[in-house]
């Protein structure tokens, strides 16, 4: 799949959105700096069979693994496959919290196909819950406890092969405080950066292997149905009900409990107003 733009389209962004994410982002690089941010490595490059940017992948050591009902050409190198399941749970996340930005990682693994042509498989996603707005994609120790702890209990026979991240309405390409966080982080010439416009229904992936931080082509492979127009905003507006349920349940809960309140103040203005004649005169003194 040949994917669009690399920057973003400014015509479609508000001036107002556009300072903010250049503050945002200057700001969260400032804290990284600081703090001399060192994320957790799970699967350092000496465990690997890639090495350095540019270097080549062992075959021998890598899993064969046939490729099937593909959408997009096959290279005849290194290439980027991603099920459409991922996609899809990617593009619901998304379309579920825009105009909010949102991020998480990629899991997969390394593989040859059955014409020993490598090859990287992104068949799951991790997100990230706590990294939503612009300019707040994070990877904190406690993300990487999180990242971690699923990795080890869900996905134990897999990598973290590179993160996803969304600039809803404007367009797909990769900012200031992205490029950071990919080069500190996902630093392995085979991880990738996913970028994803959920409004314009746009993907475009970054990966260095090649050498340098580049835009790159990827294939999907049909592991289930593609999630259509229809019944994307389908599970939006289910998402939305359910968020929409939560924020109903407070209001009616709040309305209640002012109501109590309400009650209970007329009962006791009620109360005072048949004893007032009751009680004795205050005392005053001159």
């Amino acid at each position: 799949m040949q994917l669009p733009a690399i920057t973003p389209r400014i015509g479609d962004v508000q001036l107002v959105a556009y300072l903010q994410r250049i503050v945002a982002e200057a700001v969260m690089i400032a804290s990284y700096q600081t703090k001399a941010f060192q994320p957790i490595d799970r699967h350092p490059a000496s465990d690997n069979s890639v090495n350095a940017p540019g270097s080549t992948i062992d075959l021998s050591r890598l899993p064969v693994r046939p490729l099937k009902n593909l959408t997009g050409e096959r290279s005849a190198s290194f290439q980027v496959v991603i099920l459409q399941s991922a996609l899809d749970r990617i593009h619901a996340l998304a379309a579920a919290w825009s105009p909010e930005e949102i991020c998480g990682v990629l899991v997969g693994e390394l593989y040859s196909d059955s014409d020993s042509i490598p090859y990287l498989l992104v068949d799951h996603i991790i997100p990230l819950e706590s990294a939503r707005g612009i300019g707040r994609a994070s990877f904190s120790p406690e993300v990487w406890r999180h990242v971690e702890t699923v990795m080890d209990y869900t996905y134990p026979d897999r990598k973290i092969v590179g993160w996803y991240f969304t600039h809803p309405n404007q367009g797909v390409f990769m900012s200031a405080l992205d490029r950071f966080l990919h080069e500190g982080i996902f630093k392995l010439p085979w991880q990738c950066g996913l970028s994803h416009d959920p409004v314009n229904s746009q993907y475009s992936l970054f990966s260095a292997f090649s050498g340098s931080l580049r835009n790159a082509d990827f294939i999907v492979e049909a592991d289930a149905p593609a999630l259509t127009n229809t019944a994307a905003q389908a599970g939006l507006a289910a998402t939305s009900n359910r968020r929409g349920w939560s924020l109903a349940k407070t209001y009616f809960l709040a309305s209640v409990v002012m109501g109590l309140f309400g009650v209970m103040g007329y009962l006791l203005g009620a109360l005072l107003l048949q004893v007032k004649d009751k009680l004795p005169p205050l005392p005053i003194h001159f």
